[in-house]
């Protein structure tokens, strides 16, 4: 089968790129900035506990066993990354797509081991559009980044050569050109991300001319620990601490220029006004809202429990005093015309989603066409990969132990040794690298065959990279791995040891199973999931009370933008009767 490719490395796209490889599919993950992470590697902290948005994303195992860090994952054996690089063309339909990727030239090797050395000299300061501040023209976007490999901004770089005097690795090329590459793919996924809006229009807040007024994502980054300001919220200005903070919710958004709701900014607005609280206990943080529009699932409870003072008002002008504090006149919710001083004004700015340069095609799937927040965001990410076909690996007949060979080894790695006792350790034991590369899983089969071995438990760290690369030379019914870093590893390592000794397999083959679905409803939702189903295998029954589809969607003539929802209607009936649906009006599951 031919590769999946994602155009878009942000959260989003990052999370589809792992549900495609899991369900074995080679996955071209692209990403036009130097890093991927996009927005989200902006945001330390998220709802709804306000702890690291990347570790709480792509849940791998039980509730009971710790999950993995996306950071920590993405090194996947079935995804390839390429950054700095974007589609600018796609040709054909869906099962044999031309996809057409411009990488540009990033100017330092893979080589690169994040030294500094190199920023250090570089003569150039350029705008920091991460930290808001400045950087060089030759920069890393934030410690431990993905891939931690510096980048050369070459619109801006004057190739004074400074930095490749002093790289110990020469890792950097200052004549690197840019290149064309064209991929097959069975289909694109489209996860381009969101932008902030331009506050320019908007005279009478100051944006830019304010000293101490900023936008909701600037003030992120003062929060952070890793950014300007060392994870306190100092003014621009002067650099005092900023206690009496006044968010202004809907800048740029639910205006006459741009009227839609961005749908995030209130979240985030509360969630900034709680860290700050956390930072600087007697801070004073003041949320001026039209409406606070909480209605995502916890979000009302955690707004209630914020403890945020909330004034009803879209304050009319921001000024400032000789000394730099923002001053802020609104109408209150008497209808009183006020005037209070702050230390910073934080603009919670409305969002859109980023431009694509490419036209859309059979075989092209965006996963979101307006913003969403992080948790909507995933949830489209995993519906996108409906439409990828899984790989089929795994089919055909299934391994069985020999009677005679129940003894069970223990193949310690290299990220094991010293964690485990070898004494509490009964049966042979083997030795190997880290088994990341196939010729070291190899040469561990070959030693297991000699040694008449059939089943054995691995001592290892990330089990989820080694199981991969077992899997091209043993059944997986053949072995168990055990995270040697995590909770008790002898616990684990004797529980792996009765798996293997009691769930013997049952003879037979793996088949692929395609089963029966019944959707009941026949609204949009009900006949967008009962075709996607169909059309990927399954055989599908409709039930449909009324004597026809559509449900509340036919009190509807038109959405909000413009589209006809009985032309919307007719297409999904069609669709249904094309991928072959059974359906059933006037009925009801009893």
């Amino acid at each position: 089968m031919k590769k999946v490719v994602i155009q878009g490395a942000g959260i989003a796209g990052i999370a589809a790129a792992l549900d495609a490889a899991e369900k074995g599919r080679e996955v071209l993950l692209v990403e036009k900035t130097p890093w991927i992470g996009g927005k989200l590697s902006q945001l330390d902290f998220q709802f709804p506990n306000d702890q690291c948005g990347m570790c709480q994303v792509y849940s791998l195992f039980g509730e009971r066993i710790p999950q993995f860090c996306l950071r920590r994952i993405l090194d996947h054996p079935r995804i390839e990354v390429l950054t700095n690089s974007e589609v600018v063309e796609v040709r054909g339909k869906k099962g044999n797509l031309k996809i057409k990727i411009r990488k540009s030239p990033r100017g330092v090797r893979e080589t690169c081991y994040a030294c500094d050395r190199c920023a250090e000299v570089c003569p150039v300061e350029i705008p920091d559009s991460f930290n808001y501040g400045t950087t060089k023209a030759i920069y890393l976007k934030y410690p431990n980044c993905f891939p931690n490999i510096y980048a050369i901004d070459f619109e801006r770089c004057t190739r004074c050569g400074e930095c490749v005097k002093v790289c110990p690795v020469d890792a950097i090329d200052l004549n690197e050109k840019e290149e064309i590459e064209e991929v097959e793919a069975d289909i694109l996924l489209v996860a381009s991300g969101i932008k902030e809006r331009d506050l320019g229009y908007l005279e009478e807040y100051g944006y830019g001319r304010i000293k101490n007024a900023i936008i909701s994502t600037h003030f992120e980054r003062l929060l952070s620990e890793l950014g300007p300001t060392e994870g306190l919220p100092r003014r621009p200005s002067d650099g005092k601490i900023a206690r009496k903070v006044a968010f202004i919710q809907c800048a740029g958004s639910r205006d006459r220029k741009n009227p839609n709701c961005s749908s995030i900014c209130c979240m985030y607005a509360l969630k900034e006004a709680r860290l700050l609280r956390r930072k600087i206990p007697d801070a004073e943080p003041v949320i001026f809202y039209m409406d606070m529009r909480t209605y995502g699932k916890g979000e009302y409870r955690y707004f209630l429990t914020s403890g945020v003072k909330t004034v009803p008002s879209r304050p009319a002008k921001v000024d400032e005093d000789d000394e730099g504090n923002p001053i802020l006149y609104y109408v209150d919710a008497d209808g009183n015309q006020r005037k209070e001083k702050f230390d910073l004004i934080v603009f919670s700015v409305g969002t859109e989603t980023a431009e694509e340069t490419f036209k859309d095609t059979d075989g092209v799937v965006k996963l979101y066409d307006q913003p969403l927040e992080i948790s909507e965001a995933i949830s489209a990410a995993y519906a996108s990969t409906l439409e990828v076909e899984p790989s089929g690996e795994g089919d055909g007949k299934i391994w069985q132990p020999s009677e005679d060979k129940e003894e069970i080894a223990y193949v310690i790695t290299s990220y094991a040794e010293g964690r485990v006792n070898e004494a509490d350790l009964p049966g042979p034991i083997f030795r190997t690298n880290y088994l990341r590369r196939q010729e070291e899983v190899k040469e561990l089969y070959d030693e297991l065959k000699k040694a008449d071995i059939e089943r054995f438990v691995v001592l290892a760290s990330e089990p989820y990279y080694v199981d991969y690369n077992l899997r091209k030379f043993f059944d997986p019914l053949q072995y168990q791995i055990v995270d040697v870093y995590q909770g008790d590893p002898l616990f684990a390592i004797k529980s792996a040891v009765r798996r293997l000794k009691y769930l013997n397999p049952v003879p037979g083959e793996r088949k692929p199973v395609k089963g029966s679905v019944v959707v009941i409803g026949g609204g949009i939702a009900g006949m967008t999931a009962a075709a996607s189903l169909a059309e990927r295998g399954f055989e599908v029954h409709i039930i449909e009370k009324n004597g026809s589809f559509g449900g509340n969607a036919l009190r509807i003539g038109k959405t909000i933008d413009g589209k006809d929802v009985g032309k919307t209607l007719k297409e999904l009936e069609k669709r249904l009767k094309k991928a072959g649906v059974k359906i059933h009006l006037n009925s009801e599951l009893t």
